[in-house]
């Protein structure tokens, strides 16, 4: 057999779909050549076969996805590709392929008897290329690879290093991001160290050491070690913390360990005690895929406050508390044991300010995040001492009320959230300035408070006194001395959940109740009661163009 194949523009999408495997959505990568190939010998005998192959021009072309932006990456050859085929070995003699500050050479043999290789690979790329195919990406620096590649092709062995120049990547669903990320992956045969890797996360050091191996299975010994570092928890709530922890077994069964140690936390302006316990704690959601790592790794970090931690917000001022936890369960499924103490300070729960006379959260579910309060709470107003307790999980809290002098509940209630004077005892009431007469606009504010507490609907605001976001409009309607006016209430009663209940002043039987539930970053459900009675639901959609 003698014969001569020669293509131009010969595509990736168009053999895919010849051989019926073609993709049905849009191609991430599309691949042209041009070229030619010669083959002789004979032809019963594949062993024998001689060949030549030689690409003038090869151009890989990968497409962003759909609204990540940026414009297509092109990777071609420098030179023309060239391989031989002699008895089962193919030869690669020339393979050189650049791109946006992007340069991979490559030469080797494979033989097809017996599946062996014998490859050398070099390359570097500029990092910043990730983020035109994701959106969310952030990323700079460069990586630089020599390898090379021996043994059979099914468990090759890999000898050489890949190296981390300045790189950072941060993501948009992560609270933290990576910089300054300096480093060297020694890679030995079947098994690839880590060497010397820092970095810079959230104002602090990062350092990662330890080994992969590849065998049977993929056998991990990695040690990452943090120092100053500031991480996110939740809205409104960040910590700088140290800790070392470490990651042992394999991906079948693992176990991470080592401590935490928190040196400060930080509330912003806007959070809330209560609220962050209610993020703390979400309902249970088992994944309809779990990652095998993830849910084969088993967790027993200890967490513990320094002794000379902080706490610093405008809403919690002096606070002093001390905390003991450990982490237990798996990464999939995280529970928490220990207790938190917090001995003086104020703090805002639920809205209202209050100073902590004593207190406790504690964990007992080892299978989920599940905090039980014990809290005592003591707040003034108009000179009397409200003392709230609060107990027990937070899906069934148990709030109890005193107050000296003792008060009516229903004067508590007014006491803390609208600020009227009790009319039960004589003595307060004399003790009390004079209050000037209330306008209209006054007089409508206050009714709508009195009766949005008095309200079933409401009961939430009367429960923990204190919602997420209270508003009052009140106008005036021509020739009316009735204010047209409408309260509004809000609470996130979830940390993907939020309440709203509108009440308008001049008509008590319209009320407008709707309730919106944030599945992801880009869906939502929106269900509401409008004045008329007549419910409906919404499914909103949110796209970010840039």
């Amino acid at each position: 057999m003698n014969a001569e194949l020669t293509f131009n523009n010969l595509t990736w999408t168009r053999l895919q779909a010849m051989m019926g495997s073609g993709s049905s959505g849009p191609p991430g990568v599309e691949a042209a050549a041009d070229g030619q190939v010669a083959l002789s010998g004979p032809a019963l005998r594949a062993d024998n076969l001689r060949a030549s192959v030689k690409v003038a021009q090869l151009r890989f072309r990968a497409i962003p996805e759909p609204g990540a932006g940026g414009s297509p990456i092109v990777i071609q050859s420098v030179e023309p590709i060239t391989a031989t085929l002699d008895r089962s070995l193919v030869r690669i003699e020339s393979l050189h392929l650049t791109g946006p500050q992007t340069n991979i050479q490559a030469r080797g043999t494979v033989s097809l008897r017996s599946r062996e290789l014998d490859f050398f690979v070099s390359g570097n790329t500029n990092l910043n290329l990730l983020q035109h195919f994701d959106r969310d990406v952030v990323s700079s620096g460069s990586a630089v690879l020599e390898t090379t590649a021996r043994g059979m092709m099914t468990q090759p062995l890999l000898n050489g290093k890949l190296e981390l120049r300045e790189a950072s990547l941060s993501h948009a669903l992560l609270p933290n991001g990576l910089s300054h990320v300096n480093g060297v992956l020694l890679l030995n045969g079947n098994s690839a160290s880590v060497r010397e890797l820092t970095a810079e996360s959230g104002g602090g050091k990062v350092s990662l050491s330890g080994f992969v191996a590849f065998r049977d299975t993929v056998r991990l010994g990695l040690r990452a070690s943090a120092a100053n570092v500031r991480v996110r928890l939740q809205q409104g709530v960040s910590a700088v913390a140290d800790g070392n922890i470490s990651l042992a077994g394999t991906t079948r069964a693992s176990v991470a360990s080592g401590t935490v140690t928190l040196d400060r936390v930080t509330y912003a302006p806007q959070s809330d005690f209560g609220l962050a316990l209610t993020r703390v704690a979400p309902p249970v959601q088992v994944p309809s895929a779990p990652s095998p790592l993830l849910e084969n790794m088993k967790l027993d970090i200890r967490v513990r406050t320094s002794p000379s931690i902080s706490f610093q917000s405008s809403l919690a001022q002096n606070l002093q508390a001390d905390a003991d936890l450990h982490i237990r369960g798996t990464a999939s499924q995280i529970g928490v044991l220990g207790r938190a103490s917090i001995t003086a300070g104020q703090i805002v729960f639920f809205g209202a300010t209050y100073t902590v006379n004593s207190g406790t959260i504690s964990f007992y579910n080892p299978l989920r995040i599940e905090p039980v309060l014990n809290l005592s709470l003591e707040t003034e107003a108009k000179g009397v001492s409200v003392v709230l307790t609060v107990t027990g999980p937070l899906d069934n809290m148990k709030l109890s009320y005193t107050s000296d002098p003792p008060l009516q509940f229903q004067e508590i209630v007014a006491l803390l959230t609208t600020g009227r004077t009790p009319t039960s005892d004589p003595t307060l009431l004399a003790n009390q300035p004079s209050q000037p007469s209330q306008s209209y606009e006054q007089m409508g504010e206050s009714a709508i408070v009195s009766k949005a507490l008095a309200d079933p609907v409401a009961n939430r605001l009367q429960r923990v006194f204190g919602v997420s976001q209270l508003k009052i409009d009140p106008t005036f309607a021509s020739g009316s001395a009735l204010p047209q006016a409408q309260l509004t209430l809000q609470q996130r009663i979830a940390n993907n959940i939020t309440f709203t209940y509108v009440t308008p002043l001049n008509d008590p039987n319209t009320q407008i109740i709707r309730a919106e539930w944030a599945m992801n970053q880009q869906w939502a459900a929106m269900a509401t009661r409008d004045q008329n009675g007549i419910f409906s639901i919404k499914l909103l959609y949110k796209k970010q163009f840039r």
